[in-house]
């Protein structure tokens, strides 16, 4: 994936602001980070800003979510952290959760109003993340929210989820995909159908899903 959404992912805790302000921030960031719920408690209390950004422009909610720290990412999101705000790679909290697999926080977050076709800056949606790294669950929510099925990741050759998920061998969430109509026929920018990605891949279950609803070698 491409460096931009990589080094947003890992976001570095650079906060600009007052020196009190930083301190309090940056420190929040680092509770958030850690999983350190007593702290992030304690500094919402002490009026460190919830929705800080980083120089990646992450929030310590992104942060808790990008290191698996459900806990933390809940209170954050009682105490308001706002789930709209996009990192320099376009992603929301949402999205983040979706890259990860984290159906718990995804649905929270739906709950608190996420949209499940916000893209990134290369077009990137929450249902290519999840179908690219083979989170079911995860595609499963999504499809049944109305996620595009067909959308395109511009920086990975145009790839769509079912490429992804043919190309990674991802066979169930290659059901699911097909069941919800995904188009069978689309290419990469390498000319590559869903077909040719599982076959140059010794996929052959996925081979046979892709047959049967029509590809053709």
């Amino acid at each position: 994936m491409k460096n931009l959404i990589v080094s947003s992912l890992i976001c570095m805790i650079t906060v600009a602001g007052s020196a009190a302000d930083k301190k309090l921030n940056d420190e929040l960031f680092s509770a958030a980070k850690k999983g350190d719920l007593k702290n992030v408690n304690l500094l919402i209390s002490q009026k460190a800003d919830i929705n800080a950004k980083d120089r990646d422009d992450c929030t310590p909610l992104m942060h808790a979510l990008i290191n698996g720290k459900t806990e933390v990412a809940r209170v954050l999101l009682e105490n308001d952290a706002d789930i709209k705000i996009k990192n320099t790679a376009g992603w929301t909290a949402f999205m983040i959760a979706a890259q990860k697999g984290n159906v718990e926080m995804a649905g929270l977050l739906l709950s608190k109003g996420a949209d499940v076709s916000t893209k990134g800056v290369y077009g990137e949606t929450s249902l290519i993340l999840a179908s690219k790294n083979g989170h079911t669950e995860m595609v499963k929510l999504l499809l049944d929210k109305g996620a595009d099925v067909n959308a395109k990741d511009i920086y990975n050759f145009n790839k769509t989820p079912l490429l992804f998920a043919s190309e990674n061998g991802h066979v169930e969430i290659v059901k699911l995909l097909l069941a919800k109509g995904a188009d069978i026929k689309v290419k990469d920018d390498d000319e590559n159908t869903s077909l040719m990605l599982a076959a140059k891949k010794g996929y052959k279950e996925i081979v046979d899903l892709l047959k049967k609803a029509g590809a053709k070698e």
